[in-house]
């Protein structure tokens, strides 16, 4: 399994700087819902910032896609663990919720 998710996080990293940024953010989503504390989407966050991000955002001009993914990945593991305990969802409403997620924080970009 170890090796599925370093094979994933490569993928993530190639596709932040090959595919358009679309893309790189459906893998992104399909890893956090995939593995459990994938804390390498943060560094995809930054590579991200250092390639796509805008002159300025609300004064701050580097971190907004860092800090998107940490609130992704934070809100996703919180809800991994209450469908653990309750064993009602599966991974693909997590995913969907993720994406529903991020797509709120575009909308916060433009």
């Amino acid at each position: 399994m170890i090796y599925l998710r370093i094979i994933s996080f490569l993928f993530l990293i190639i596709s932040v700087v090959v595919f358009p940024l679309p893309v790189a953010l459906a893998v992104f989503i399909l890893s956090v819902s995939f593995f459990q504390g994938f804390w390498e989407g943060a560094l995809a966050g930054v590579l991200i910032d250092a390639l796509y991000a805008p002159v300025s955002f609300y004064g701050l001009s580097f971190g907004f896609f860092t800090l998107c993914f940490v609130a992704v990945i934070l809100i996703e593991e919180k809800a991994k663990s209450l469908i653990r305990n309750k064993g009602v969802l599966s991974r693909l409403i997590i995913a969907v919720c993720c994406g529903a997620l991020f797509y709120l924080f575009f909308l916060l970009l433009s």
